[in-house]
């Protein structure tokens, strides 16, 4: 995939949504009494992303549970696509599929109910230390 694009543009481009997170581990969704024991926590949104514009939310409340900081009160990413994201790996994995400029369906736990949310894939944005195009 990242050669194809480095073939085609002369960079690798990647797809972006804009989220910062973390797996959702059962022990704190027991602790904290969520619903859902599983999935991927969204800590961050980054301002500007396709997240933001689609109004998924991140957390507001930092707790400490068994050792772990905990950022709370953001959506929980269960599924991309109708494929299942039960950790942080599950969901780069998927994101990682997706191709920028397409559409991504993103089912999400908010406020004790499952929902849908579609948001439109961008390109990540180029960080420090990523290749520049003229190298």
């Amino acid at each position: 995939m990242a050669l194809k694009s480095l073939k085609d543009s002369g960079r690798v481009v990647r797809p972006w949504l804009g989220l910062q997170g973390r797996t959702l581990e059962p022990s704190l969704g027991n602790v904290v009494r969520m619903p859902v024991t599983a999935g991927f926590l969204v800590e961050v949104v980054e301002d500007g992303s396709p997240a933001e514009r689609a109004g998924l939310r991140g957390g507001h409340l930092s707790i400490s549970v068994q050792g772990e900081d905990y950022l709370l009160g953001g959506d929980i990413v269960t599924a991309v696509n109708g494929s299942p994201v039960r950790t942080r790996e599950d969901f780069g994995a998927r994101v990682k599929l997706l191709k920028v400029g397409q559409r991504a369906r993103l089912t999400i736990f908010r406020d004790g109910t499952a929902r849908d949310v579609t948001l439109n894939v961008a390109e990540r944005p180029r960080l420090p230390y990523d290749l520049s195009d003229q190298e």
